[in-house]
């Protein structure tokens, strides 16, 4: 099986490189970036220079044309995942390149797999179902975007008659195995950058979070079946939740155990409070503010969602204690980009 890939720079991609038999990547600054991807995966790999706010990613025609009867399965990883990104970036790349995503596959002849967030159907509470949602009021800017996305994706896919799969992604965090850690920011930086100590939470709400290698993995599989045929017939688009369903984890469990663990010369404190202020501040920043502060505020809102998203758990079981590990990791003085960090959480 060979995958067309967008995305093997992000913090998901890396960990699907390895886990993909055979990848030919798509990626901005694709000279600079070969060596390194092949390091991450272990083996050698074709990187093709492409830009997914461009038509057809910028690839040439010539490209495309040699790639036909060479690929498999189109995955669409590749997204603006910045919570304080402009609208217009986050159009650019989730909306427009996903739309892109469902010609190119097209052109080559095979099924498509386009990585979304559960949050594109980001409720305050409820089961969530594993379909397309409607766009509400709610929704931050990113998760609009994502939601925009799929579907863009589903009108495309009826147009052209392309099986396609969206597999929505819970939020991540670093690998389950500790000694792989040190690409991801640290909470502890998260909360020291955005001058923010105490963590508002509902005392019910559950955080569908999750080690992106366990991700990577289950993804790598829904690819694999894809690739066999078990896909959406042409023409219309399958939603599957790689999430954790009913066994999402409390996330009063989760920030006890982060409270728990000294990082730096710093602890957080987990404070109750009424989801209307969660997403009051939620909003808030989301419309006005940039930087952590403007990220961490924004995050706020997935502390305070009971909502179950629906779909079969992993095969490991992701306790709180594995999630704080992941979330915390070693500490480290020097500056790092926070973006980094919260960016990994919705892929």
């Amino acid at each position: 099986m060979t995958v067309l890939l967008t995305g093997a720079t992000g913090f998901l991609g890396q960990n699907l490189l390895r886990r993909l038999p055979d990848v030919v990547a798509v990626a901005r600054g694709a000279h600079d970036r070969t060596a390194s991807l092949e390091r991450r995966s272990g083996r050698r790999l074709q990187v093709l220079e492409a830009d997914i706010t461009q038509d057809r990613w910028g690839l040439s025609k010539d490209t495309l044309e040699s790639l036909k009867g060479t690929i498999d399965v189109v995955v669409h990883a590749a997204a603006v995942t910045s919570w304080t990104a402009s609208w217009s970036d986050l159009i650019a790349a989730n909306v427009n390149g996903s739309r892109t995503a469902v010609a190119i596959a097209d052109l080559l002849g095979v099924p498509l797999v386009h990585v979304s967030s559960l949050f594109a159907s980001y409720r305050t509470a409820g089961l969530v179902p594993q379909e397309l949602a409607d766009e509400t009021d709610d929704l931050t800017k990113y998760e609009r975007s994502k939601c925009r996305a799929e579907w863009a994706i589903h009108d495309e896919v009826a147009r052209r008659g392309v099986p396609c799969t969206i597999a929505r992604v819970g939020a991540l965090v670093g690998d389950d195995d500790q000694s792989k850690k040190g690409t991801v920011a640290p909470m502890a930086r998260a909360v020291a950058a955005a001058a923010m100590r105490n963590v508002p939470y509902l005392s019910d709400a559950r955080i569908d979070i999750c080690p992106r290698n366990i991700a990577a993995d289950r993804l790598g599989s829904l690819i694999e079946r894809v690739q066999a045929g078990d896909h959406a017939p042409l023409g219309e688009t399958r939603v599957t939740h790689l999430g954790l369903g009913h066994e999402a984890p409390l996330v009063r469990a989760v920030l006890d155990e982060v409270a728990q663990r000294r990082i730096g010369d710093l602890r957080i404190r987990p404070r109750r409070a009424p989801r209307r202020v969660s997403l009051s501040a939620s909003r808030a920043a989301d419309r006005w503010l940039g930087g952590p502060r403007g990220e961490v505020l924004i995050g706020a809102r997935y502390f305070c969602s009971t909502a179950i998203y629906e779909g079969t758990p992993p095969a490991i079981p992701v306790s709180a204690s594995m999630v704080a590990d992941a979330l915390t990791g070693t500490y480290k003085a020097q500056a790092n980009s926070i973006d980094r960090y919260y960016r990994s959480w919705v892929g």
